[in-house]
Parts: structure tokens; C-alpha cells; sequence
């Protein structure tokens, strides 16, 4: 889950919180971030970020985009789904997946289409068996993936990429929540065929969850419509929010920080492992983000 708030003399390890410790000062941040009045009719995205989201992505991307700022990742992926499915479409989610992905799907009267998960990320049967199922979208966590922990393989990315090439109409939504602070490289899933797609990085998680802001890198028609679902709703994403965005993101402090605040959620992610290990749990080797999966052979409740 995500989310929660631990009870007084708790710890929450399901909540996908960050530790406000490894959060910038976003006070500091905003007494130094220079910012001049915003009107109706001027563009939608700070300049300043979208020169960082373009630095920050044109090399994974590698064909012509659009980016378009949203209110977080988990508004990105509705307006992804609204602007190219109508009700009673299928998508296809992680199994387990991202709770808010399912409140997002019954929300819009979406299908849920289960795709089995292991190690290496979306397993190739379950991608195949929801594509020949008839799904028209695809949601996914290619690193960090929440609730598991696991990220996806370059070789698994390669394996679903050529799967993918199959169905190049499908829309690939990657939800690389993680991105600033993940201990795995980006390992891209959508193939050059697919022909709408859409790559959102949150930055609630090493920026903090109250900036709610993501960026989207999508196909050049994806752009189109995301923007102007946009603008038929919120119309834009404050500038005040987008520019101390950009201005943390260009910090060198602050990327001197998400170093640390990625080495340290590798550490106690090892140390949870190590004591887990301890009373014969075993989880994979390939965890990263602020989830680790705990198999269990009864239901969760009695052992909470």
C-alpha cells in the first residue's frame, strides 16, 4: 500500500512513505527559489523543469517526445487511461500491483487484467496471455516495484519488448515512481514499434509526496491528449510547484542528498533482508524502493 500513517509506538513498513530525514528542506528551498506571477493563457510547464525532464530523459527515450506535468504519478496514469479508453476497456496491472492502480481502474469502470510478477519483473507469459486477452493498456513499475520490491531485469525488459512489438497499438504506461533514488538502472519496456506510450516520474518520493508533481515523457499524440485533458480540468500544475521542483533538481546539495538517501534505503533494506533471513523468511535479492515482500502460506491478518 501507500499512504498510511503508522499508529503511536509503531513502525510502518507498508505505507511506501519516505523518511522525511532524507526529504530536502523545502522551507530553504523556497526562500531562495525565485518566482514571478503567473497568468491564465501562458504556458502550462515551467521552463526550468522541462529543461531538466528533457536532460534528465531524451537519452532513455530515444525517439520524439512530449513532456507534460501532471499532479503527481498517480493522476498521470488516469489522464493516461481517460485520454485513450472509454469504460469497460481492459487494462493490465501487476499482480500484485500498486493499490492505487486498482482504485484508479474501478474509479473509470477499467478492467483489470492480472499479469503474474516474479523476480525479473512482469513475467512473459502473463504479459502474453492479458495482450492475447485483448487489453488496451498496460500499467507497469519497471524498477522498485511497489509492493514487491523487485525490478525488472535488462534481459526480462528485452524478453516483454519483443512481446510488445506484437500489439504496437496498446498504450505502455511505465511508472518509474522511484527513479532519483533507486539502486537499479532504468530498464525501458515499451519497443520502438509501440506507438503510444508514456514514461511518468513522480517526485514525491525523494522530493516529497506534498510537491505533487510528475513529469510524463510520451509520444507526441499522448502529449496532445494529456494537455488537453489538462486543461478541460486542473489546467496546469502550479508554477510555484514546478519551479521549486526544478530549483531542488538543479541543487547540487540536494543531488548530493538523494546519493545518500539512496545508499541509505539500499542499507536498511539489506539490514531487513539480513533479519528476516534470520527466521527463515527469504525475499529476493533484487529488492529496491521502500518495499520489501514477505511470503507468507496463511492470511496476512493473524500474523500482523
Amino acid at each position: 500500500g501507500e499512504g498510511g500513517i503508522a499508529l503511536p509506538g509503531r513502525v510502518d513498513l507498508a505505507s511506501g512513505n519516505p523518511d522525511p530525514a532524507l526529504l530536502p528542506d523545502l522551507r530553504a528551498a523556497l526562500d531562495r527559489t525565485t518566482y514571478a506571477p503567473r497568468l491564465y493563457g501562458g504556458a502550462a510547464t515551467e521552463p526550468l523543469l522541462d529543461s531538466w525532464a528533457r536532460s534528465s530523459i531524451e537519452h532513455e527515450v530515444r525517439r520524439p517526445y512530449s513532456i507534460t506535468i501532471t499532479n503527481g504519478a498517480v493522476d498521470a496514469v488516469e489522464r493516461l487511461l481517460t485520454a485513450h479508453l472509454t469504460r469497460g476497456d481492459a487494462v493490465a496491472i501487476e499482480d500484485p500491483c500498486f493499490l492505487a492502480s486498482i482504485g484508479t481502474l474501478k474509479a473509470n469502470s477499467f478492467r483489470a487484467v492480472p499479469m503474474d510478477i516474479d523476480n525479473s519483473g512482469i513475467t512473459p507469459q502473463g504479459l502474453l496471455r492479458a495482450l492475447e486477452s485483448g487489453v488496451r493498456a498496460i500499467i507497469c513499475t519497471p524498477r522498485a516495484h511497489n509492493p514487491t520490491g523487485v525490478s525488472m531485469s535488462a534481459d526480462r525488459a528485452t524478453i516483454l519488448g519483443s512481446i510488445l512489438a506484437e500489439f504496437p497499438h496498446v498504450l505502455v504506461i511505465e511508472d518509474d515512481h522511484f527513479s532519483a533514488v533507486s539502486s537499479n538502472r532504468y530498464c525501458r519496456l515499451a519497443p520502438m514499434s509501440t506507438t503510444r506510450w508514456a514514461l511518468v516520474r513522480s517526485v514525491s518520493k525523494f522530493l516529497g509526496p506534498d510537491l505533487r508533481v510528475a513529469v510524463v515523457a510520451s509520444d507526441l499524440d499522448t502529449g496532445i491528449r494529456l494537455s488537453t485533458h489538462l486543461r478541460s480540468g486542473a489546467n496546469w500544475v502550479s508554477h510555484l510547484q514546478q519551479r521549486l521542483s526544478a530549483e531542488l533538481l538543479g541543487d547540487p546539495e540536494v543531488i548530493d542528498g538523494l546519493a545518500d538517501a539512496r545508499t541509505v534505503y539500499e542499507r536498511r533494506r539489506i539490514i531487513l533482508k539480513a533479519g528476516l533471513s534470520e527466521h527463515d523468511i527469504e525475499v529476493p535479492d533484487t529488492l529496491d524502493g521502500l518495499n520489501v515482500w514477505v511470503p507468507l502460506d496463511r492470511d496476512s491478518e493473524p500474523v500482523v
